[in-house]
């Protein structure tokens, strides 16, 4: 699902409904020097911020504090992240020039999703550039998550290359790790004698942590931890053996 469409698109019907006129009508009166006496409701508040309206950044920058210090009111809240969508859409950008990304895999959602956390845990809070703070914070949380997904994929690669093996055409080849290969299928065997090998493998495919950290954490090298975790593996059936 596209957010950033569907925001823009429910946008102009939402910004003018009553209740939003009516946070409207008490965001203006609370800052008078906004200077926002003509906006009627809050898609008017939002086009202030447009690079058309002819504010200054100081300008801007005063409307998007005053609608993060107000963001406990859930019109607002929304009034702020719609306000934020083209800044959202820049730092997916850049963020995904700077990962090297697929074209085709766009970030803009995520950054909204994760734009919208922070706007949640700083409601209330006085940020004179609140813009460029939610913008840099969400954009160090979505390049959080991406490089875990692709250390995630990296370990399971690992598990897959270290874990266990199948016979293919004559040839020695990884085997893939099943898509049911889930951490709650890994917890069943806490209490068993396979509960040391399972807290390895959830450590490595899961938590994200290397061999040898995972190797550590039991007194063992890198290479026993992964032999360990090789033998579990084949013997408790969860690789897909052909």
């Amino acid at each position: 699902m596209d957010v950033s469409k569907q925001l823009r698109d429910t946008w102009p019907q939402l910004g003018r409904r009553p209740s939003a006129r009516v946070s409207a009508r008490s965001f203006i009166s609370r800052y008078p020097f906004l200077n926002l006496d003509n906006a009627a409701d809050l898609c008017d508040v939002t086009s202030a911020l447009d690079l058309k309206s002819g504010r200054s950044q100081e300008s801007k920058a005063q409307i998007l504090s005053a609608l993060l210090r107000d963001a406990s009111d859930p019109e607002l809240r929304q009034a702020l992240t719609v306000a934020l969508i083209p800044g959202f859409h820049n730092e997916a950008a850049k963020l995904q020039r700077a990962l090297k990304l697929d074209p085709g895999a766009s970030l803009v959602s995520s950054m909204i999703t994760a734009g919208d956390e922070i706007i949640d845990r700083w409601a209330g809070q006085d940020r004179p550039y609140a813009g460029p703070d939610i913008l840099s914070a969400a954009r160090s949380s979505v390049r959080r998550e991406v490089l875990k997904d692709d250390r995630r994929r990296v370990l399971e690669h690992q598990v897959v290359e270290h874990v266990g093996w199948g016979w293919e055409d004559g040839m020695f080849a990884a085997q893939e790790i099943p898509a049911d290969f889930y951490r709650s299928e890994l917890e069943r065997f806490r209490g068993t004698n396979h509960e040391r090998a399972a807290r390895l493998t959830i450590a490595a495919v899961y938590e994200g942590r290397g061999w040898e950290d995972v190797g550590r954490m039991e007194d063992l090298s890198a290479r026993g931890a992964q032999r360990e975790a090789r033998v579990f593996v084949v013997e408790t059936g969860l690789l897909r053996l052909t």
